[in-house]
């Protein structure tokens, strides 16, 4: 027997975005409805990177590859878990300590960080100073050959100099232009109580999308 954990939250109106100028809220509308056209049905405007969402390469790489060219065995399979649940506002995740708690990583693998900030979700609290990873972190994770990096934060960038509206995203380049897929956002990550998984990250086959929203679910065999 296995358990299935649902990493993903909820999309609908009025949820959290991204705060920045170009980036669309959240926008549903019923077009269909059982008593006068026979079937409920609706229309939705959202952002490519709304909610639990994953970026491919073509986010910040002129030639990366899109959304619709990862291969299914890069984004379903085994993924190491490292706890970093001891971090909080504005901390950094250092080389050290990727070292330290991710000493087991291999070239081929996934992993899913995760650091408990998913539960400021729905305040303004969730974009201000998440827990970070430092240059010397990423791209050691590079380094050692990762392909898959999961986490429950906004993004991997420093939120006080690398992030925002015209903003240079250095640990996204550092991920993304050597070929390694993100998942930002994930929800639930501890309820994990495991060292290894199999995780399952599915977004909308969109084609030439940089990024979308997944639907994102860790297995864990008892």
């Amino acid at each position: 027997m296995s358990k299935l954990i649902d990493l993903s939250h909820y999309l609908h109106e009025g949820m959290p975005t991204y705060p920045s100028p170009w980036h669309p809220v959240v926008d549903v509308k019923q077009m269909g409805r059982i008593s006068m056209e026979g079937r409920r049905s609706y229309a939705v405007t959202l952002g490519t990177h709304t909610g639990t969402h994953m970026d491919s390469p073509a986010h910040m790489v002129e030639d990366g590859i899109t959304i619709d060219m990862i291969p299914l065995e890069t984004i379903v399979g085994k993924a190491k878990v490292i706890d970093f649940s001891d971090k909080g506002r504005g901390d950094k995740i250092t080389l050290e300590e990727i070292k330290e708690r991710g000493a087991g990583i291999e070239k081929g693998d996934r992993i899913l960080i995760k650091t408990g900030w998913y539960k400021n979700w729905g305040s303004n609290a969730f974009y201000d100073r998440w827990p970070w990873i430092t240059a010397e972190a990423a791209q050691y994770i590079v380094d050692k050959g990762v392909i898959f990096v999961a986490m429950d934060v906004p993004s991997p960038d420093d939120p006080l100099s690398d992030t925002g509206y015209g903003k240079h995203s250095p640990i996204h380049d550092i991920f993304l232009q050597n070929g390694v897929i993100l998942v930002e956002y994930l929800n639930n990550t501890l309820d994990i109580d495991r060292d290894e998984i199999k995780l399952i990250a599915l977004p909308l086959k969109i084609k030439g999308g940089d990024g979308f929203s997944a639907r994102v679910i860790a297995e864990i065999e008892d």
